[in-house]
């Protein structure tokens, strides 16, 4: 008590500016300082990046002053400044500065009680909504997407789950309305379970469109269809023309193929430009005839498998048990078949005594098309290059190893609906969806309507459904709940859950927030030991690493196919991803040092993304751990999907990639430029070089301030092209790429692996940023001033502990911020 009371009269006198302008050290050290080091560059005549240290006073209880002072602070701990190119100060002169700006912080933040730095009340992103689904009622969401039809979350410094942009709308309330009708509509499924019944469909299994080869095939009537290049938006998927509506019920399903695989090895290698080496695969990508022709690309298109095939031209059995959506057919494709197949160009480059030379301009339509279908059939009937034939498809279901089925249990169990009172089956879902005990004036006003639908003719099933929809519609189900103050159990439980699972709390959790037992410090590392170790923390390692390293991005500005046709014919949008993911949540399990993260000696990739990285001796599609070793690759400065993530498709840019840099490993991300700045673009044509143009905006002083820490870090990684491949130069005729520079602290580089040298001295630096970032996403919430000295707690511990992974989502997990609403 005496303690605290200290802390409080000290900070109401540090925070005070007449109490601050009478201490000595700041009058005589502290300002003098600014003023003969400082105010040159931030003072009455000029103020670089928009910051005035001549009028700054001492009232730290304005945001803007404080964090003012905590920049100060930074910047001198950093070594930023002053400038490299000013004259230096002692350390002797520094350090009583440095001293009295940190005590000064740390006596206000402890004396402050914010009202800020409260997690403002935050709904369900789109992915914790759906995964919330899935564990509340057991459905398969492999197809069913509840959010799709929702808009797309707002996001804040690259999170979208921060409470204060989750902000809800008509429109919104109008989709949740949609998507429990939907939910509920596939979760109760009342009376007996559907027939089996075994669709089965051989040549010609789909009788129209294909491109031109396809049909050609299919013209020749030889007892198959017949599969030539990998699915674009208009070719490459063999659909069931006599089954386009689709399963009648959704279900699990028993595909099974009969295909043979033809000419792995083949004559046509510059025209294909396929993977000889490569196993041929058949692929199963189910789709709705209710969102466009399942003949070409079609928006409900989802991956169900792939199988390697041996080609060697035996018919042979493909079959997996997979799950479709009513209305959902399975397509036959071939994924990593030829990008593009012209028939013109095979017949007369490979078999030109077949191609008929006629001058297509003088034929008439009809005659024109004739030529094409006695051309397209030659061109198969000589064809020695790769292929997949589909001799019969069958579908078997739907097979349920229940009935009624999870979804439907997890609600009324195994009792007969009609004979259990409403108020049980919606206490107890309600307690589930809401995430804690339910009251009974919350369940009251559900339980009337139910009961009005009931009297006025809807069966007690019927009934019950209405009321789960208003359940599923609830502030309660939809926002988290966070009591005020220290969380309680069950508060603890949803946070954790969505830190770790993006879901709800499971049943363990559950029960210990009943006994109140989570929030005993080793019970509560217990949970999170066990949760990073359950199959659902990958949602942990696909979201915070999609966010933090704004991977998010990739997709946004496709690269160019054109000049990296690699890019699509290795699939390299998903392993680029896959590799970053993998490389995440081994330095995760291993508790390893996030040091890994600025450069190591191992990486994760497969046979595809090996060809991007130039590494030998890796087969197979499965990630596996590799052993680098160059030095320019390690860490995540050289994974493909950091640097496909920062560039835009065509060309790289110093300037985005360094940003990213300064923002995501350094913690300083630079001010936005001003408005009245022009953006500059790469020059693509070759006149200048990006260093030149860059040097002459460097010479606009507004610009200055903040290029000169940015532009250095991004000509570090101008060896790596839009893909994240390595290169030398920009092309032929271009000039060669110099990526050596200086650093705004004076440090020098001759390249990236000098670069990562300088990156690891600031290991600290890039744990705070990591901290603020994790903590950010843990909590739902930006981070304040205030939060300073606990950030700088978890620093200072994970610091002593070595800098574990592992260590930090603990430390996190169990901090102030994280505890506390």
């Amino acid at each position: 008590m005496k303690k605290s009371v200290l802390f409080l009269l000290i900070g109401i006198f540090l925070s005070a500016t007449a109490w601050a302008e009478g201490d000595a050290t700041y009058k005589n050290t502290v300002r003098t300082f600014l003023a003969q080091r400082c105010y040159k560059c931030h003072g009455a005549e000029l103020q670089k990046a928009d910051l005035r240290f001549d009028t700054l006073t001492l009232d730290f209880h304005n945001e803007d002053v404080l964090l003012t002072w905590q920049n100060i602070a930074d910047m001198l701990n950093l070594g930023l400044m002053p400038p490299y190119e000013e004259p230096q100060p002692e350390l002797a002169e520094m350090m009583p500065v440095i001293d009295w700006i940190t005590a000064s912080l740390k006596a206000h933040y402890e004396a402050e009680e914010s009202t800020g730095g409260q997690t403002v009340l935050r709904r369900l992103n789109r992915n914790e909504y759906r995964n919330t689904i899935r564990d509340l009622l057991h459905l398969d969401m492999t197809i069913f997407d509840p959010t799709d039809a929702f808009p797309q979350d707002d996001e804040e410094h690259g999170f979208d789950n921060i409470g204060k942009t989750l902000v809800m709308s008509d429109f919104l309330v109008e989709k949740y309305l949609d998507a429990a009708d939907q939910i509920v509509q596939r979760a109760v499924l009342p009376g007996p379970p559907p027939e089996v019944k075994t669709h089965e469909f051989t040549f010609p299994i789909m009788r129209g469109a294909g491109g031109f080869l396809t049909p050609a095939s299919r013209r020749l009537k030889q007892g198959y269809d017949e599969i030539f290049r990998r699915p674009d938006d208009r070719w490459g998927y063999m659909s069931i023309d006599r089954f386009r509506k689709g399963v009648s019920h959704s279900g699990m399903y028993r595909v099974r193929v009969r295909a043979s695989a033809h000419n792995q090895q083949h004559p046509y290698d510059k025209a294909l430009r396929t993977d000889e080496n490569e196993p041929m695969r058949l692929g199963i990508v189910a789709a709705s005839g209710r969102y466009g022709d399942l003949r070409q690309s079609n928006t409900s298109d989802i991956t169900l498998a792939e199988f390697e095939m041996i080609a060697d031209g035996k018919p042979r059995d493909y079959e997996r048990e997979l799950y479709l959506d009513e209305s959902y057919v399975p397509r036959v494709t071939y994924p990593n078949g030829p990008i593009s197949l012209y028939w013109r160009s095979i017949l007369r480059r490979y078999h030109p005594q077949l191609y008929d030379k006629t001058d297509r301009r003088k034929l008439s339509q009809r005659e024109d098309q004739e030529l094409v279908h006695r051309q397209t059939e030659v061109a198969v009937m000589n064809y020695l290059g790769p292929s997949i034939r589909i001799y019969k498809v069958e579908i078997e279901g739907p097979l349920y190893d229940q009935w009624p089925p999870p979804s439907h249990t997890s609600i009324f169990g195994k009792r007969d609906p009609n004979k259990i009172k409403p108020r049980d089956i919606l206490t107890r879902f309600a307690t589930r969806a809401y995430r804690r005990p339910v009251k009974h004036s919350e369940i009251a006003h559900i339980l009337q309507l139910v009961e009005q639908r009931e009297k006025a003719g809807a069966s007690r099933v019927q009934a019950i459904t209405m009321g789960l929809k208003a359940i599923l519609c609830s502030p309660n189900f939809l926002y988290l709940y966070e009591n005020e103050g220290q969380l309680d159990d069950y508060a603890l439980a949803s946070k954790l859950s969505y830190f770790l699972w993006s879901s709800m709390p499971d049943e363990e959790l559950f029960a210990l927030a009943k006994k109140k037992r989570l929030h005993k410090p080793d019970v509560l590392r217990a949970q999170i030991d066990r949760m990073l170790k359950d199959e659902k923390a990958q949602a942990f390692v696909e979201n915070f690493t999609e966010r933090w390293l704004a991977l998010y991005k990739i997709g946004e500005m496709p690269p160019d196919p054109r000049n990296f046709r690699l890019y699509y014919q290795a699939h390299l949008e998903d392993a680029i991803k896959k590799e970053t993911h993998a490389f995440f949540q081994h330095i995760l399990d291993k508790n390893m040092s996030i040091a890994h993260f600025i450069d190591s000696d191992f990486t994760f990739i497969n046979r595809d993304l090996s060809l991007l990285y130039r590494i030998e001796g890796v087969e197979g599609r499965e990630f596996r751990k590799v052993k680098l070793n160059d030095p320019k690759r390690g860490g995540l400065l050289g994974h493909a999907s950091v640097l496909t993530a920062t560039s835009n498709g065509i060309e790289t840019s110093p300037v985005v990639r360094g940003v990213w840099v300064l923002e995501n490993i350094l913690g300083t991300p630079p001010p936005p430029p001003l408005p009245d700045i022009e953006p500059l673009e790469p020059d693509i044509r070759g006149s200048t070089t990006i260093r030149q143009q860059l040097a002459s905006h460097r010479e606009i002083a507004t610009c200055n301030e903040c290029h000169r820490h940015i532009d250095p870090i991004g000509f570090a990684l101008e060896n790596f092209n839009p893909i994240g491949a390595w290169r030398y130069g920009y092309g032929p005729k271009k000039p060669k790429i110099d990526a050596s520079d200086v650093l705004s602290d004076g440090s020098k580089f001759d390249n990236l692996v000098g670069f990562k040298k300088i990156l690891m001295q600031k290991k600290d630096q890039f744990a705070r940023c990591l901290t603020e970032k994790m903590l950010t996403y843990a909590t739902g919430r930006t981070l304040e001033a205030t939060d300073r000295p606990e950030v700088d707690r978890i620093v200072n511990d994970l610091k002593t502990q070595g800098y574990g992974l592992k260590d930090l989502v603990l430390l996190v997990a169990t901090s102030e911020p994280f505890l506390t609403k």
